[in-house]
């Protein structure tokens, strides 16, 4: 458990007799003529020939997080790549995911549909929300969508394949078996023989088919426009849940600007960067906390090396 990583960390601390400060704000990183000589805290000053910024980012603010980090790297002279939510649910304009809470969608695919995206996008599990969509297909599509809706004010297209594997031909030629094989059942109960009925009944209702419509009544523009719904709809992003529910943030300090050999700041001598405050994220998965603990050990150990 999380709580059993932290017990490990501080028994290391107090045996290596790292002197620790609570509740104490760093407010400012001293400098002379670009070497880093100590920081500035509520406690008064400390002087320090070597300083690690790990202040994190932005994401879920009730753990702790302000983005204090960013500010202090800015007085530096760093650049800052302005932070946007990432591994965060997505807010859509349309209803109809709304109403298909809680359901799991096993290897969707999401993709942003615009000219310069990728056309393969993220496959994944996908959750329904009462607010739009979450799940890893649309929390590793989440920063970028986050990126792009900062830049643009405009709500994001994205394309959703509930069955990435059934294109619409495939699914044209299904939904014809349909009147011949189970000419008298009720399409939407079709349909849920492949999606959850709340999803099913959902699909039928966005695709304009009455909800006691048999098989055989199904008429052929009908059933392409049904098979286009099944293999690829449309479905607008307006916003994110936003940092008090990401993850992580993307976004941070410049790498341009940092060694990838010590994670030193290439403007400021003894001045070191970790985990979240640069401008790394990592998909799913704990790519993140693995950045975290890596980026540690080599910012530390090289922190030491130089002193």
């Amino acid at each position: 458990s999380a709580a059993d990583v932290r017990d490990a960390l501080l028994a290391r601390c107090r045996a290596l007799g790292v002197e620790m400060h609570a509740a104490t704000e760093v407010t400012a990183l001293t400098l002379d003529e670009g070497v880093i000589t100590g920081i500035e805290t509520t406690e008064g000053p400390m002087p320090a020939s070597r300083v690690i910024l790990a202040a994190g980012g932005c994401a879920w603010p009730a753990l702790g997080s302000n983005g204090s980090g960013f500010a202090l790297a800015k007085a530096a002279g760093h650049t800052v790549v302005s932070p946007v939510p990432a591994l965060v649910p997505l807010v859509t304009r349309q209803a109809w995911p709304h109403r298909c809470a809680g359901i799991v969608i096993p290897g969707a695919r999401l993709r942003i549909d615009l000219p310069k995206a990728s056309r393969m996008g993220i496959t994944g599990d996908l959750l329904f929300t009462h607010r739009g969509l979450s799940g890893p297909a649309a929390l590793d599509l989440s920063g970028e969508i986050a990126r792009l809706l900062a830049e643009t004010g405009t709500p994001v297209p994205v394309r959703l394949h509930l069955t990435p594997e059934s294109n619409a031909e495939a699914w044209f030629a299904a939904i014809g078996a349909w009147r011949t094989g189970h000419p008298r059942r009720l399409v939407r109960n079709l349909v849920a023989l492949q999606f959850p009925h709340s999803l099913a009944e959902a699909v039928c209702e966005e695709t304009g088919i009455d909800r006691d419509l048999h098989a055989a009544e199904l008429p052929r523009p009908v059933q392409r426009r049904l098979a286009e719904w099944l293999a690829g709809v449309a479905v607008d992003i307006t916003g994110t849940e936003g940092f008090n529910k990401a993850m992580v943030s993307a976004g941070g300090v410049s790498t341009r600007e940092v060694d990838p050999r010590t994670l030193e700041s290439r403007l400021v001598k003894g001045l070191f960067f970790v985990g979240e405050i640069l401008d790394i994220d990592g998909p799913c998965g704990g790519y993140n906390l693995q950045w975290a603990f890596a980026s540690g050990k080599l910012a530390g150990e090289s922190a030491a090396r130089s002193a």
